[in-house]
C-alpha cells in the first residue's frame, strides 16, 4: 500500500485537528495526544510540517498492519 507523502494536506489537516480520525491504531492516538500539547506551544508552519511528517512515518513503519491500513484509508478517501 503507497502512502501519500509527507507534504500531501491530509496530514496537515490530522496533526492540526481540522480534521479529526478516530484512529483504531493505538500508536497513533497516542501520537496524536502528543503532540496537540506540542502544536499548543508552537504552532508555526515548520513544526506542523515535521509533526505531519513524523505521523506519516509511523504509518510507514506499520503499513503491514490491517488497522494502520484502515486508517490510512480513512484519511485520504473521506
Amino acid at each position: 500500500m503507497d502512502v501519500p507523502g509527507a507534504e500531501h494536506v491530509a496530514w496537515k489537516d490530522v496533526v492540526t485537528c481540522r480534521v479529526r480520525h478516530d484512529f483504531e491504531f493505538l500508536a497513533a492516538k497516542i501520537f496524536m495526544g502528543r503532540i496537540i500539547l506540542q502544536l499548543q506551544d508552537d504552532s508555526s508552519p515548520e513544526a506542523v510540517a515535521r509533526m505531519a511528517s513524523e505521523l506519516r512515518e509511523l504509518f510507514v513503519k506499520n503499513i503491514q498492519l490491517p488497522l494502520v491500513q484502515r486508517d490510512v484509508n480513512r484519511i485520504f478517501n473521506n
